[in-house]
């Protein structure tokens, strides 16, 4: 399977992966827990869905330059 990037994804279904990646999900839809299963990125955990491997490491990937620039900024005194 491919890496999968940001663009691949809706942004439905980007929503719901941040919020799985945050433990922050609610009730995962049925369909949507299909979905990121399908492309890999949640997969079945005691008590509902995880992020994947190939999740986590999509998120992190689009976060942490983001993450990083806000650090930056914050030590320049922005």
């Amino acid at each position: 399977m491919k890496m999968l990037s940001r663009n691949d994804l809706t942004d439905e279904e980007w929503d719901w992966l941040l919020r799985i990646y945050r433990h922050n999900a609610a009730l995962l839809t049925v369909k949507m827990d299909k979905r990121l299963t399908e492309l890999g990125l949640v997969e079945g955990r005691l008590g509902g869905a995880g992020v994947s491997a190939a999740g986590k490491k999509l998120v992190e990937a689009e976060l942490l330059p983001i993450i990083a620039a806000r650090r930056r900024m914050a030590q320049q005194g922005h």
